[in-house]
């Protein structure tokens, strides 16, 4: 598992996963944005599974808006895309 903070008005390019992965919000609150254009709000507790089902070519999801100090857990899983 891998714990990152995010602070106040943090901003992520766009990335691609390379496994399926599970991101917890530990506390905080975040936006994210899928490469539809679809926008989602994740508070403490929340769960995020992250598949890129467009293609590992295609950004997948970004933070676009940190309105309180956040911390998320990643924990990736063993199953890469291709399977």
């Amino acid at each position: 598992m891998t714990y990152f903070r995010f602070a106040v008005g943090s901003f992520s390019n766009w990335h691609n996963a390379s496994r399926v992965q599970y991101v917890i919000t530990l506390s905080g609150q975040m936006e994210i944005e899928i490469g539809d254009g679809t926008k989602r709000m994740f508070n403490s507790g929340d769960i995020l599974r992250e598949v890129d089902l467009i293609g590992k070519a295609t950004p997948h999801a970004r933070p676009v808006s940190v309105s309180r100090p956040t911390w998320r857990c990643l924990s990736k899983t063993s199953v890469p895309l291709e399977a």
